[in-house]
């Protein structure tokens, strides 16, 4: 991100992450939280939480079929080694990814420097 000819850097190498955000003050790199770190290996994972999962120790359970804007859906738990608990929802048609609502457990929390849940919402507007 650059703002002002300042140029802000974010870089996680499968195992720590660092930025460098010169226009929040800091001139030079630093680690990044457990949190800020946890939330840069799950971006880095392109695949997904359902390619290998049992590899990356997400165990899935079929929570059963809904409704998303009255589409059909299917809906997924995600429970993960993190401590991250996922509600993933795909079209019952395209199995495609609808929405997702993360959830952050007791013993992600008290790993992490932070804790709450997310919701991300895919389908069309």
């Amino acid at each position: 991100m650059t703002i002002k000819d300042l140029t802000g850097v974010q870089l996680y190498d499968g195992r720590k992450a660092w930025q460098l955000m010169p226009f929040a003050g800091d001139l030079e790199p630093r680690p990044m939280s457990p949190a800020e770190s946890q939330l840069m290996a799950q971006q880095a994972d392109f695949d997904g939480p359902l390619v290998d999962a049992a590899v990356k120790g997400n165990v899935i359970e079929l929570v059963g079929p809904r409704q998303v804007r009255g589409a059909p859906v299917w809906t997924l738990r995600i429970s993960g080694k993190d401590g991250l608990q996922r509600l993933l929802s795909v079209g019952a048609e395209t199995f495609l990814d609808v929405a997702e609502v993360v959830r952050v457990t007791r013993a992600a929390r008290s790993r992490r420097s932070s804790g709450g849940s997310a919701t991300t919402d895919r389908s069309a507007a």
